[in-house]
């Protein structure tokens, strides 16, 4: 490049601020196959080389203000971010799950999805409630809803009460096979969220939690009535003591207890 390439760059640069920070072969690559004489002033085409420098120069810097202005958080707001505790992964995941199978609103609802035949549960939240205990970590408020679990049976118990099906045994043989079919619909979604929600949470569980789902399902967790009593370490059960009324003269009035008698434990002692 010549001493006079070099002067026709930087009176280019001096003319469009906007190319001060653009190197001398990105400059040059903008008048390419045209012809050194549209870098000077007096030659038609500098012109729409000025142009599409603002243009870009412009465009990229209102890209940049806009990106600013919408990821801005304030200090307080970052702060306040920082000292949150992170969200559950057993959540995150069920939003993900219920994201990709059904599509999530931007408020977290099940969208419609397609009008000509719309998701059974649009509109209701997968994810709900929570918040008190999040923040508490645990120690306040219920815990977060995870799953439509709830919201399915409320459903299809209403559809499935005495009421409703009396009702629906008034309408057409049509209408009937539509009712009972979406009320199987139900029961399947129900069952099939049920069951990737469950994989979901048995997936994020501490190795104590996993061995005590697998003793529970072997069998080997006694959920049943506690055993009674016995005897101690001389063995045998404990008689089970009867109250009996005062019958003679003379005997306590709070009667007496039969079975086996209850050794001073050197209560009378002072």
């Amino acid at each position: 490049m010549d001493q006079i390439d070099i002067n026709l760059i930087q009176k280019f640069r001096n003319a469009n601020p906007d190319a001060a920070n653009l190197a001398d072969d990105q400059i040059l690559a903008l008048f390419a196959g045209s012809g050194r004489q549209e870098l000077e002033p007096s030659y038609a085409g500098l012109n729409t080389g000025i142009a599409t420098i603002k243009n870009s120069s412009k465009n990229y810097i209102q890209n940049k203000l806009m990106d600013k202005i919408r990821n801005f958080k304030p200090p307080s707001l970052m702060m306040l971010q920082s000292m949150l505790p992170k969200e559950d992964p057993v959540i995150t995941q069920a939003r993900n799950y219920y994201s990709g199978l059904y599509g999530l609103d931007n408020i977290g609802r099940i969208s419609q999805g397609d009008p000509n035949n719309p998701n059974l549960m649009a509109g209701y939240n997968p994810i709900s409630g929570g918040l008190l205990n999040m923040l508490t970590r645990g120690r306040l408020g219920d815990p977060t809803n995870v799953g439509l679990d709830r919201a399915y049976q409320k459903r299809i118990d209403m559809r499935t009460s005495k009421k409703t099906l009396d009702r629906i045994s008034k309408l057409s043989k049509e209408r009937q096979d539509a009712f009972f079919k979406k009320t199987q619909a139900l029961q399947d979604a129900q069952a099939k969220d049920n069951a990737a929600i469950q994989a979901i949470k048995l997936a994020a569980a501490s190795p104590l939690q996993k061995q005590t789902i697998a003793d529970f399902r072997a069998g080997k967790v006694n959920t049943g009535m506690p055993q009674q009593p016995t005897g101690g370490a001389g063995g045998g059960d404990v008689p089970m003591q009867t109250f009996q009324a005062p019958t003679q003269q003379g005997q306590s009035p709070r009667g007496s207890m039969s079975g086996q008698s209850i050794p001073d434990r050197g209560m009378g002692k002072y």
